[in-house]
């Protein structure tokens, strides 16, 4: 059956209509009634009828006479405001990183070193300058301050120190230089005597003006090796003086090395103006001879002659030979060894120079460091 009120069904056996809540007049309002039976309509145990829901009509809980309203609240109406839906969060981006300053590193490579060594420096300082302690107490120890004048005062007085050292130093090499060399020059024959001709006989720059020169019998040079005299003509001696100086009581000594020929040697308190002179010679077969000449004309005499086991024998063989002349007396060495004194009064004084004797052959030799002791 239909509602009479709203048209809408109304179940079996309802008193009211579901929509409008309007009394149900059909057949099946209720159980033993009429459809007219008020009785039934408007017992007490029925609720009044809903309000209807329709549009236009007073809404369900909102009349005042319905005791099933909601009392009103003494903080007033409440009016209930849905919350907006919510949105998802957008994602969270990560904050940029803050920009870095850019640093100096080369300030910071200079920079940082520079702390290191200052903070070194002072760890140095404070361990120098702390307290020192004498006999269990402690002392403060004071550091005396110098003024630029006194430093340069110090440093001055370091230097002149130093300077004096090295001065004393070089001084004493200096005469111990000297005197290995006086020990060297000293007169190896005789005691005493003063060294006044060192030559070594590579040039004439030592001032002793020894002749040079070639002639048709013979000639004086200076080579590699030292000075050389050769004799060309046989039964012939050929001599190259030193014209610098004459010498009285003298030491001379030479080194003779026989390069072609015969016999090689010196003379000595010579006058060549005259031809007066001693010869003294070593020849290749080992031997020896003095000889005192008269004039220009080869006159001479034989004073000494010998062989002798001192003399290096031979061509190229060096010979260290040496006379010392005092007064009359002659004494003659070979190597460093005597050989044989003689006495002769003939000559006093006179020139050195070196000889080249060519007995059987043209001969040649060469002469190297001549030192002649006045004694």
């Amino acid at each position: 059956m239909n509602c009479s009120n709203c048209g809408s069904p109304i179940p079996a056996g309802a008193g009211y209509c579901p929509r409008c809540g309007a009394l149900s007049t059909g057949p099946y309002a209720s159980s033993g009634g009429t459809p007219n039976d008020l009785t039934v309509a408007s017992a007490p145990d029925i609720p009044p009828p809903p309000p209807s829901t329709s549009y236009g009509e007073p809404s369900y809980g909102m009349d005042a006479a319905n005791p099933y309203d909601t009392p009103p609240s003494p903080y007033g109406p409440y009016n209930y405001v849905p919350p907006p839906l919510s949105q998802p969060a957008p994602p969270t981006q990560p904050a940029p990183p803050a920009p870095r300053r850019r640093g100096n590193r080369t300030v910071l490579l200079v920079v940082v070193p520079l702390l290191v060594v200052i903070l070194v420096l002072g760890g140095v300082l404070a361990l120098v300058l702390r307290p020192k302690t004498t006999g269990g107490s402690s002392q403060t120890a004071t550091t005396p301050t110098l003024s630029a004048s006194q430093m340069t005062a110090t440093a001055q007085a370091n230097l002149t120190a130093t300077a004096n050292a090295n001065l004393t130093a070089t001084a004493q090499a200096n005469l111990t230089a000297t005197a290995s060399v006086i020990a060297a020059n000293q007169n190896p024959y005789v005691s005493g005597g003063t060294l006044v001709m060192l030559d070594p006989l590579s040039d004439n720059s030592r001032g002793f003006a020894w002749a040079q020169g070639t002639a048709a019998d013979g000639a004086c040079t200076f080579t590699a090796g030292g000075y050389q005299v050769n004799s060309a003509k046989t039964q012939f001696y050929y001599y190259c003086p030193s014209t610098g100086n004459t010498y009285s009581n003298f030491t001379f000594e030479t080194q003779v090395k026989i390069v072609k020929g015969d016999c090689g040697g010196f003379i000595f308190r010579a006058d060549i103006n005259t031809g007066k002179l001693y010869l003294f010679e070593v020849c290749t077969d080992g031997s020896y001879s003095l000889y005192v000449y008269r004039n220009l004309n080869g006159d001479s005499t034989l004073l000494a002659n010998a062989s002798s086991a001192t003399i290096k024998s031979g061509l190229n063989q060096p010979n260290v030979l040496a006379v010392t002349a005092q007064g009359g007396t002659l004494t003659l060495y070979v190597n460093r060894q005597k050989i044989t004194s003689v006495t002769n009064t003939a000559y006093n004084q006179g020139q050195v120079g070196m000889v080249a004797d060519s007995i059987n052959n043209a001969t040649g030799v060469v002469f190297s460091n001549a030192r002649l002791w006045t004694v």
